[in-house]
Formats: C-alpha cells, sequence, structure tokens
C-alpha cells in the first residue's frame, strides 16, 4: 500500500486505511507511508510493515510534489525488489497511483487505486488533470467511494466501469445499511447490491465537527480473491466509529 495519508496523521481517511490494512494481515502486508510526528510509537503497535518515508514539496521544483513522487517510487521499488507481493494499492491517484502503476507494471502485478470523489471534479483540465486521467484508465481496478464517483470515472475519465467496485450507504426511512454492487460486463448490468452490515445505522451520531454528515466520505475496501473487505461509518452502537465486513461475488 502506498499512501501519503495514514496514522498517526489525523482524517477520516488515515484512519480508514489503517483499518483496512491492519484487518487484511500482518507483517506480510508493507505500507509506505509519509515520516510524521508520533510515527515511530504508532508503528510499534501496528501489525503491518510500516516503511516511512520523508515527504515535502520543495517551492523552487516544477512542479513542487516531484522530489515526493522520486522518494515514494524509489522506496516502492526498493521493497518491489525484495518482496513478492500479490498486488499493490494506491491510497490516491497522484501520486500514489502514478507510483503504483509504474512499480506494478515493472513486477507484473495488478494494481487498484482509490477513488475519493473530489479529486475528479476539482482539478481542472490542464496537465494535472491529464496526469490523473492516465493513471486510473490504466489501473486493474478502481475503489469507488460512490455512485457519483464512479460515473464520473467512466463518464468523464473515461475508465472502463467494470473494473470499478462501488460501495454505498443504503437508506431507508432516515436509517442506511453499507452495500456493494460490482460490475463485469462495462456496467451494463451489476452484481450484487448486497448488504454487508449486519445491522441498520442512523444519521444522527456519524457527524463531523462541523455538523455535517461524513459517512460517504471515509469507506474503504479491498478485494481478498472473490471477497470485497469494506469499512464504513457504523453508529449502532450510539456512537459513530468503523465497522468492517465481506461479502463474496
Amino acid at each position: 500500500m502506498i499512501t501519503e495519508l495514514f496514522l498517526p496523521t489525523k482524517g477520516g481517511t488515515a484512519v480508514s486505511f489503517d483499518d483496512d490494512f491492519r484487518r487484511l494481515g500482518g507483517k506480510e502486508i508493507h505500507v509506505v507511508t509519509a515520516d510524521v510526528p508520533g510515527a515511530a510509537e504508532f508503528d510499534r503497535t501496528q501489525p503491518n510493515t510500516i516503511h516511512r518515508v520523508a515527504l515535502k514539496r520543495v517551492p523552487w521544483l516544477k512542479p513542487e510534489s516531484l522530489l515526493i513522487y522520486w522518494k515514494l517510487l524509489v522506496k516502492a521499488a526498493s521493497l518491489a525488489a525484495r518482496y513478492r507481493f500479490i498486488a499493490i494499492f494506491a491510497g490516491r491517484v497522484l501520486p500514489e497511483g502514478l507510483v503504483a502503476w509504474t512499480i506494478a507494471r515493472l513486477r507484473g502485478r495488478p494494481v487498484l487505486i482509490y477513488a475519493h470523489g473530489e479529486e475528479l471534479t476539482n482539478w481542472g483540465r490542464g496537465r494535472k488533470f491529464a496526469l490523473m486521467r492516465f493513471v486510473f484508465r490504466r489501473a486493474d481496478a478502481v475503489l469507488a467511494n460512490s455512485d457519483f464517483t464512479r460515473d464520473t470515472l467512466a463518464g468523464l475519465l473515461g475508465v472502463d466501469p467494470g473494473r470499478i467496485a462501488v460501495v454505498y450507504l443504503l437508506r431507508k426511512s432516515g436509517s442506511y445499511r453499507a452495500t456493494v454492487a460490482i460490475s463485469t460486463n462495462g456496467g451494463t448490468t451489476w452484481k450484487g447490491n448486497k448488504s454487508i452490515a449486519s445491522a441498520s445505522s442512523t444519521f444522527g451520531n456519524c457527524l463531523s465537527g462541523g455538523g455535517s454528515p461524513f459517512m460517504g466520505d471515509y469507506i474503504g475496501a479491498a478485494w481478498a480473491g472473490n471477497t470485497l473487505h469494506a469499512t464504513w461509518p457504523d453508529d449502532r452502537t450510539g456512537t459513530c466509529q468503523d465497522e468492517w465486513g465481506g461479502v463474496s461475488f
């Protein structure tokens, strides 16, 4: 897994990634991520193998993130040369997705990229947008966090809908359940709409500090064979917390 965002960095995305990959396995799962304050202490209790890299933008470089790309690439390449990975995950399309795609093609491994939604509409139509489209269209799998993200990936970026798994919160009368669906024929038909939650949740407790619901923003998932494992915000106990489940197709 290549991601700039990982605990102890604050934020729902970092929490979700940590939860996803600690549930998927132990030390055989390697995470390349940013070195941040408190990382050494956190890593001692994290079951995965964590590799920290100093990631800082340099104002005089064009782009400023060029050194971040290079450091992630060097670290990921060195790990790929030492270990036989089954697949490579990227927490975002840029810079992580480009690095993951490069390593995956060099090592003959599949690459899965998380799509969060905001990157699809907030990056204009310049060179960054073109690079994002290049990477998404060449991924072996893309994880979309909503129907909107899935449709934008397919319609605006030209990503094959057949390679997109959707995890969403199905709302019914003020409550919701985490639900999954996949398409294997380019989006013509969809398998699933399967619930992966054993109980319903409400919207009352899963609110951000500003009072806006964030349930759909912090969903994570990963494939293991024919089973899709997912995490989602759940408040069945009265407290909003990450819940986890899986379903086979």
